[in-house]
């Protein structure tokens, strides 16, 4: 009976994970109140805390756990992983003390944000959520696909409408908004297809891309990857596979429309390593995914065209590189300066646009995060952060490594190294929370079904 209440819970808490949907402005006037009138905060710091829709379902699900006796102080230091996570985590918190406003509460309220999919990663990782740890994965697939087949028909519906479907309190933002320009790439004849491109091209404009319920097309496409490869290994498990394949094809047709470089790039790369790890032949899907991927570069050829990355590198492509470059040398010189715990955790808005005008990006510059999660966890919270982030990503991969040739291991194997190459293309799997759980769910999923390593013995001592 408890095991069947913490699974139903769980099921809940991943239905809710892409719900972006934040509550802020019932506290926007406390928020507003607590602003440190020694601090000038940039227009890009976003200074009102909220609370997200997913929020309210881990808060179930910390509960049942608590009420089932789950909880225990091991759990932060059970492992080397869980230790180096403990000591990170540590880092960050000491990060925000030692930084120029050690007293603006909102970065605690962060702090505590930070700690949620944490504390995921623990209890998945040492099987406080289910016993039967297979049956955890499946689960988590089971939920993954179902939000990603859902995001995807969200995401076409916005693509081939140029408008939003009416889902704003499931965190759709305003695609047509006169105050905040959707997310868009220019193209030549705003043709939306390869057909529109030819029998009916109109004048140049932007056309908008896709986002889900997600608020950035990037989120929506890291997302969609993280789904996609869920869809294999579920693709394995069931016996009709007629709703699975429609699930897949939909999803990588979404991603398309989405018109993320880096994560068409994380989806080609982790497929392969899924097949390779498995050594699978499985021609029926690998050509599912070849003839999909086939027909998206196609259909949608003069829209990949213009937005650069793909067929080929032009002034888009080339002015997105460029601005990834400066964020880059920003970080570098906050590095610098703030070697050891670095400017502080939730102040690289705050304090770095002084790095920017010191380099000379001054001329309309619009600050913000530098597009790297490592360059970013080094410059908020030092190299002493970084280096514990770093081994706890190295002792996940050695674990991953021992159960790569099962499907679940293949999976999770690699869809964490996809994360780790987004994590070098963009900020959102530590910035934004539904990053931050696709994550360290992924590492926890990997911890939980790796063999634990036996504590060595004493050899014994035969006695005459």
């Amino acid at each position: 009976m408890v095991e069947r209440w913490v699974s139903r819970v769980f099921f809940l808490f991943l239905l809710c994970m892409p719900l972006t949907r934040r509550f802020s402005k019932i506290f926007r006037s406390y928020f507003e109140s607590i602003i440190p009138s020694d601090i000038q905060l940039p227009g890009t710091f976003d200074w009102h805390h909220g609370v997200y829709i997913g929020d309210f379902a881990y808060l179930l699900l910390f509960i049942v756990l608590a009420i089932v006796g789950r909880w225990s102080w091991k759990l932060w230091v059970q492992s080397p992983t869980q230790r180096y996570l403990t000591l990170f985590l540590a880092t960050v918190f000491i990060s925000i003390l030692t930084s120029s406003s050690p007293h603006y509460p909102i970065h605690y309220l962060r702090f505590m944000h930070l700690l949620l999919p944490c504390l995921l990663f623990y209890f998945m990782s040492e099987g406080k959520i289910l016993n039967d740890r297979k049956t955890l994965l499946t689960q988590v697939a089971t939920a993954v696909v179902i939000l990603g087949a859902f995001e995807s028909l969200v995401c076409l519906v916005q693509y081939f409408t140029q408008h939003g479907v009416g889902l704003k309190y499931l965190g759709e933002p305003a695609l047509t908004s006169r105050h905040v320009p959707a997310p868009s790439i220019s193209v030549a004849d705003g043709s939306l297809t390869l057909f529109d491109h030819w029998l009916s091209p109109g004048e140049h404009k932007p056309i908008i891309r896709a986002v889900g319920t997600l608020y950035h097309p990037n989120i929506c496409a890291g997302f969609l990857v993280f789904s996609l490869l869920f869809s294999y290994a579920l693709y394995l498990k069931v016996g009709r596979k007629r709703w699975i394949n429609l699930a897949i094809f939909l999803q990588i047709v979404a991603l398309f429309v989405t018109f993320s470089r880096a994560a068409l790039y994380a989806w080609v790369l982790g497929t392969a390593l899924w097949f390779f790890f498995l050594k699978l032949r499985e021609k029926k899907l690998a050509l599912l995914l070849l003839s999909s991927a086939v027909f998206c570069l196609v259909l949608f050829y003069p829209q990949l065209s213009d937005r650069g990355g793909v067929f080929s590198y032009n002034a888009t492509a080339r002015g997105s590189d460029y601005t990834r470059l400066e964020y880059a040398l920003i970080a570098g010189s906050i590095i610098q300066d703030h070697p050891w715990l670095g400017i502080g955790f939730d102040h690289y808005l705050i304090d770095g646009p002084a790095y920017a005008y010191k380099l000379g990006f001054t001329n309309g510059y619009y600050f913000n995060y530098v597009h790297n999660i490592f360059l970013f966890i080094a410059a908020e919270n030092g190299l002493i952060g970084l280096i514990f982030f770093l081994l706890f990503i190295v002792t996940v991969v050695q674990q991953g490594w021992s159960v790569r040739k099962g499907p679940e291991g293949a999976t999770l194997m690699a869809l964490f190294i996809c994360f780790l190459f987004l994590g070098s293309c963009d900020i959102y799997l530590f910035m934004s929370q539904i990053g931050r759980f696709m994550l360290f769910l992924t590492a926890a999923g990997i911890v939980s079904i790796a063999p634990a390593r036996k504590p060595a013995t004493a050899p014994r001592i035969a006695i005459a």
